[in-house]
C-alpha cells in the first residue's frame, strides 16, 4: 500500500486563507495524531482532536522569541490537515486549543493541540436570544460547512443566500461562496427576518458578476410577509428597470417583470396580506414559451410565457426595493438566488426545511 503524504497548515494571521509566510508548517512536523467522527460504525459520534509535535530548534513556536509569528501564536487559529498523495483528502479541520513549547531546551520541540469545529461550537455558551441568532447564523453555518454537514437547501448554483432572521448587526456578509457585502438602509431585525417600512428601507447586495443575469437561467426564492398592499411591492430588483424584478401588485399575485419592457403573467394565487408565504420562480431563458414557473410554499403556482433578456445592473441589486420607489412593506425572511433552474423537488425541499420558522 502506498504511504500517504500529509500537509499541515495554520491560518496564523486569521485572514481566511493559508497562503501567507509560515502558514504551511508541514516541514516542521515531527509527529501527528488525530481522531474524527465515530470510532465504530454504530458508535456514538465523538469530538475530533488533533495533536502535533513540531520542531522548535529555531524558537519559531516560542512567544519569547519576539520575531516571526510570535504575535500570532494564539489559540482559536484555524488549522487543517490534508493528504496530498496518493489522493487529496481533508483529514482534519479545526481550531488550535494549546501551543506548548517544551520546557527542556534539549528537547527543542513544541506541542500543538486542536479541536474540531463541532467541539469548538459546543463549548461556547450562547447566552441571549439575539446573540444566539447571530452566532448560529454565522459561526454554526461556517463550522458545519467545514465539517461536511449537509445543508437544508440546494447548494449547486447558489449565488446569494441571506438568512435574514440570523443576520444581526450592520456589517453583514451573505452566507454563500461569494460572500457578498450587504448594505442596510433602515430595516429592523426580527426573529423572522427584517421589517421594511414601505418607503425608504432596503438591502443592497452589490454588483458582483455572479448576480447578473442577462441571457441566463435563474431561480429566486424568498420568504415574504406583506402587511400593506400597494401599487408595487418589490421583493427583489436590480438598480435598472431593464433588470429582473419580483414583486406583488395591488390585488394581484407575485409576478416577474422587466419594468422597462413588460410584465410576465402573474402567479395563480394572490399574494396574502398579513401572512408569511414562501414565494419564488424559476426562469428558463433558453425557451420562449412556458419558461417561467412560479412557486408558492413549495408547490408550482402557475406557468407563463416570458420571452425576455435582461440588462446588467447599473449599481446594485436590492432586496425590498428596486431602481424606483417600489419599497416592500412588511417583512422578508430568507432569500435564495440561483444561476440555474430549480426543480419542483428542490423548491419543495427549501419550503419544508424552513417553514418551521414562519
Amino acid at each position: 500500500m502506498a504511504s500517504a503524504t500529509y500537509k499541515v497548515e495554520v491560518d496564523w494571521d486569521n485572514d481566511g486563507d493559508f497562503g501567507d509566510a509560515n502558514e504551511d508548517i508541514t516541514a516542521d512536523v515531527k509527529s501527528i495524531s488525530y481522531s474524527r467522527g465515530k470510532d465504530e460504525e454504530l458508535g456514538k459520534a465523538s469530538p475530533g482532536t488533533l495533536q502535533i509535535r513540531v520542531t522548535n530548534s529555531d524558537g519559531k513556536y516560542s512567544p519569547t522569541l519576539n520575531t516571526g509569528i510570535y504575535t500570532d501564536l494564539l489559540p482559536k487559529r484555524v488549522i487543517k490537515v490534508t493528504t496530498t498523495a496518493p489522493a487529496t483528502y481533508n483529514l482534519f479541520y479545526g481550531y488550535i486549543e494549546t501551543i506548548t513549547p517544551h520546557p527542556d531546551p534539549a528537547s527543542q520541540d513544541c506541542y500543538i493541540s486542536a479541536i474540531d469545529g463541532l467541539d469548538f461550537l459546543a463549548r461556547h455558551e450562547l447566552d441571549t436570544v439575539l446573540r444566539k441568532s447571530q452566532i448560529t447564523g454565522y459561526l454554526a453555518d461556517r463550522i458545519l460547512d467545514d465539517a461536511g454537514w449537509t445543508k437544508n437547501y440546494p447548494e449547486s448554483g447558489l449565488v446569494l443566500y441571506l438568512p435574514l432572521p440570523e443576520m444581526v448587526g450592520t456589517s453583514l456578509v451573505s452566507i454563500d461562496d461569494n460572500e457578498h457585502t450587504i448594505t442596510l438602509t433602515g430595516t429592523s431585525w426580527t426573529p423572522t427576518g427584517r421589517s421594511f417600512n414601505g418607503s425608504t428601507d432596503e438591502i443592497l447586495c452589490g454588483t458582483d458578476a455572479s448576480l447578473i443575469f442577462t441571457t441566463g437561467d435563474f431561480s429566486l426564492v424568498i420568504w415574504a410577509y406583506l402587511d400593506t398592499i400597494g401599487s408595487h411591492r418589490v421583493m427583489f430588483g436590480g438598480n435598472t428597470l431593464d433588470a429582473p424584478h419580483l414583486f406583488s401588485r395591488s390585488n394581484e399575485a407575485v409576478l416577474l417583470s422587466k419594468p422597462s419592457t413588460a410584465n410576465a403573467g402573474a402567479a395563480d394565487t394572490a399574494m396574502p396580506e398579513d401572512t408569511w408565504a414562501c414565494v419564488g420562480c424559476s426562469f428558463d431563458n433558453s425557451e420562449a414559451t412556458s419558461n417561467l414557473i412560479y412557486y408558492r410554499n413549495g408547490v408550482a403556482d402557475g406557468t407563463v410565457n416570458f420571452d425576455q433578456d435582461f440588462a446588467d445592473y447599473l449599481n446594485s441589486i436590492g432586496v425590498g426595493n428596486n431602481a424606483g420607489s417600489w419599497h416592500w412593506s412588511g417583512s422578508l425572511g430568507e432569500v435564495w438566488i440561483y444561476n440555474r433552474i430549480l426543480t419542483s423537488v428542490e423548491m419543495l425541499s427549501i419550503y419544508n426545511a424552513t417553514s418551521w420558522r414562519y
